[in-house]
């Protein structure tokens, strides 16, 4: 059953009158979107609030508000009570708040705030201007944002340009540097406000040549990324000495000798880069020169091995490529004769395709498979499962290339791997790289045991072949 207002009166008039407040007059009000049927009621303040309140007040209120709730444990009650202090009052709760933040009152006044004109006070406040010019600056701020602890919107918030200056003083100075000026950057989509500084290097370089470079405060900083630092990058380049210390080591293991070094200018996108490049000559029979850039020589992760003399890489690039189509095709021929079966650049189920896949069926069994012992020397392996044999050529005298063949699954409990080199010399022989790949710790004990180099003319008595096609290149 719905309550009369005259029902709503009597529920809220115990705690009206314990507040020494009376009520006037009530009415219906409709509120929200759904037009919900509100009692409202008219009510007059005689709470005595000393000089808080200079006369009596009436307000309007919601039966609910007055009535004491989780959010209003005491319930709402006559909103003059605060915003009818003195201004003088108001004055004295935010003037401690002010002083210590070396600011200063200027003025005060109500201001209507909002759709339902809510009545707040401001004051005018004046900064003590800390900031990088000196500035002091004025604004309106409004007395509860003051006590909440805000402050002046133009100066800076957290340190100050100066304060951050000092903080890398001693940065700088270590490494004989000057700060010439600094200034804050906006960085990044959300505009962060970073302190930026103009620094002017020792001459730390071969030109002994001072450098002027912007940096960010928290570039300066050694970190995890950067433990010394960043600093000036022109100074940051090597000597060509010391470029040439870096590839001495390499050089001599090719066999070959520097002739001379130079600076080079490319252009790299929008900037020129200066780059070590050096004349050298490797050790062929002809000698073979040729300029190389220090990043291209070197090895790195997209290059693991290096590189060398172009004029030879690219003989035994031919040579190589020739010899796997000559050596391909006459083995299939011979396992046809022979009643065998292979396939010439199979493609695997895993994706990888090598050189030569020989089926190991009845035939090669029974025609090859007894003439040849290698296959009886593969440690720990059920011949029983193996049924295809895969077979990858090679020029290389790389170790690392001839080992990368490993990790292309060739090998599976159901197929071995040869690895045949086609060359050998006096270091990189088939018994050195199969040391290599025992001995390899990425690779696991099963799969080593389905791996094994051997030279040509292993292959060939593999396959029951009296002859010797290749000698030592």
């Amino acid at each position: 059953m719905t309550k009369s207002l005259e029902q709503h009166e009597n529920d809220i008039i115990n705690y009206v009158i314990n507040k020494n407040g009376e009520i006037i007059d009530r009415k219906w009000r409709f509120i929200g979107n759904d037009k919900r049927r509100t009692p409202y009621f008219l009510i007059r303040c005689n709470q005595s609030c000393i000089d808080d309140c200079d006369k009596k007040r009436e307000f309007w209120i919601n039966k609910y508000e007055i009535i004491p709730s989780n959010r209003h444990p005491e319930g709402k009650w006559c909103p003059y009570k605060i915003t009818n202090k003195s201004l003088n009052r108001h004055r004295l709760e935010i003037e401690s708040i002010v002083r210590e933040k070396n600011g200063t009152i200027i003025d005060s006044q109500w201001k209507r705030i909002g759709k339902n004109k809510d009545r707040k006070l401001y004051f005018l406040i004046e900064c003590e201007g800390n900031n990088e010019e000196s500035v002091k600056h004025q604004w309106w701020a409004e007395k509860n944002k003051i006590r909440s602890g805000t402050w002046c919107p133009e100066c800076p918030k957290g340190k100050s340009l100066k304060e951050h200056a000092l903080e890398i003083e001693d940065i700088v100075k270590s490494k004989d540097g000057v700060i010439l000026n600094k200034k804050w950057r906006f960085i990044g989509k959300d505009k962060r406000k970073t302190p930026y500084f103009l620094i002017e290097c020792g001459g730390d370089n071969e030109y002994k040549e001072k450098h002027r470079f912007w940096i960010s405060k928290s570039d300066l900083i050694p970190n995890n990324s950067h433990p010394s630092g960043v600093w000036c990058k022109a100074c940051k380049d090597k000597t060509l000495d010391q470029h040439l210390s870096d590839i001495e080591k390499y050089v001599a293991e090719m066999g070959g000798k520097v002739l001379q070094r130079e600076w080079r200018c490319e252009n790299r996108g929008n900037y020129k880069a200066k780059l070590p490049y050096f004349y050298l000559e490797c050790n062929n029979q002809e000698n073979h020169r040729w300029w190389a850039e220090k990043g291209n020589l070197l090895p790195k992760p997209s290059n693991p091995t290096g590189t060398w003399c172009p004029i030879c890489n690219d003989r035994i690039r031919v040579i190589s490529e020739f010899a796997h189509i000559v050596i391909e095709y006459f083995c299939l021929k011979y396992l046809q004769y022979r009643g065998c079966h292979g396939r010439h650049e199979k493609i695997l189920e895993e994706g990888s395709r090598p050189d030569l896949i020989i089926y190991r069926n009845d035939n090669f069994k029974r025609n090859i498979e007894p003439y040849q012992n290698i296959l009886s020397i593969l440690k720990n392996v059920n011949l029983k499962d193996i049924e295809e044999i895969a077979i990858d050529f090679t020029m290389s005298l790389i170790p690392a290339n001839i080992i990368r063949k490993c990790f292309r699954s060739y090998q599976t409990k159901e197929r071995i791997l040869f690895i045949v080199l086609i060359r050998e010399d006096n270091c990189v022989i088939a018994q050195y790289i199969q040391e290599l790949v025992n001995n390899y710790t990425e690779l696991d004990e099963e799969e080593k045991k389905l791996i094994k180099v051997i030279n040509f003319d292993d292959f060939l008595k593999f396959l029951n072949l009296k002859l010797k096609i290749f000698q030592k290149l």
